[in-house]
């Protein structure tokens, strides 16, 4: 399997997290079904508007992301990779 750090993986759980929650990290019921490709142009467009807006975050971890997404195959591969990502965060 296709490595990836522990800021790639945070980006990518991000995408999943209910906003509404104040404290810790819970999944969205609803988003935990988010597709490949919605996901990965989520994060192209994070990279997008940071981009133009000139803000100075380090964009390695989104390309990063951006670029295991991409090279992740469609279906169990996808679901089995985002499944062990949220086990963790889901109640």
């Amino acid at each position: 399997m296709l490595q990836l750090s522990d800021e790639a993986r945070f980006i990518i759980i991000q995408q999943f997290t209910d906003e509404t929650v104040p404290n810790g990290t819970v999944i969205h019921p609803k988003k935990k079904e988010k597709k490949k490709g919605s996901l990965t142009k989520e994060i192209q467009q994070l990279i997008h508007d940071y981009t133009e807006l000139e803000i100075e975050i380090d964009l390695a971890p989104y390309e990063e992301a951006e670029k295991f997404l991409r090279k992740l195959a469609v279906g169990e591969p996808y679901n089995e990779f985002i499944n062990s990502l949220l086990r963790p965060y889901m109640s």
